[in-house]
């Protein structure tokens, strides 16, 4: 998970909060048009884009992003894990995607930044680098292990798919 604790200025702030990777692979976690958006460069020939579904309010939020596996990684074909996208808002749900597979291994060795995307972007599509972001950053906690923030839409969704 990466969990961002910002402030959001009267009127909006944009930009990468983190970004790992470069324009040959990695993920972006950023703001843009009032939305918080994750995306994850599958080495660069195709990306994956999980976008809230409402604007980031004003004032000092907890801007999150966790990825739920739903089933282990083909290394075989190099492609990673498949799974699910979240982005929550002080512990609230507010978007998600499913995905068929993520990057298996490493990403490009650029490295990572916070705050602003230094080098190559890893989303040149959609914003230019370093895309710096115009609010306040706190602090940005990256988590490889532990639990997630429980889902119960999709706790529902497994429930009924087993009837």
């Amino acid at each position: 998970s990466i969990e961002a604790d910002v402030h959001i200025p009267a009127g909006g702030a944009e930009g990468v909060l983190l970004a790992n990777g470069g324009s040959a692979g990695g993920y972006s976690m950023y703001v843009k048009d009032g939305h918080l958006h994750y995306t994850l460069s599958y080495v660069a020939a195709e990306f994956f884009t999980v976008t809230s579904t409402e604007p980031v309010p004003e004032g000092d939020h907890k801007l999150r992003f966790e990825f739920e596996p739903t089933e282990k990684p083909d290394l075989s074909i190099g492609r990673g894990s498949p799974g699910r996208f979240q982005l929550y808002f002080d512990g609230e749900l507010v978007g998600n995607l499913d995905v068929d597979y993520t990057t298996p291994n490493l990403f490009e060795l650029e490295g990572l930044s916070c705050g602003g995307d230094s080098g190559a972007p890893v989303v040149g599509h959609v914003y230019e680098a370093p895309f710096t972001f115009t609010g306040t950053i706190r602090e940005v906690v990256v988590e490889v292990s532990g639990e997630l923030i429980e889902d119960d839409e999709a706790k529902m969704r497994i429930i009924m798919a087993q009837q």
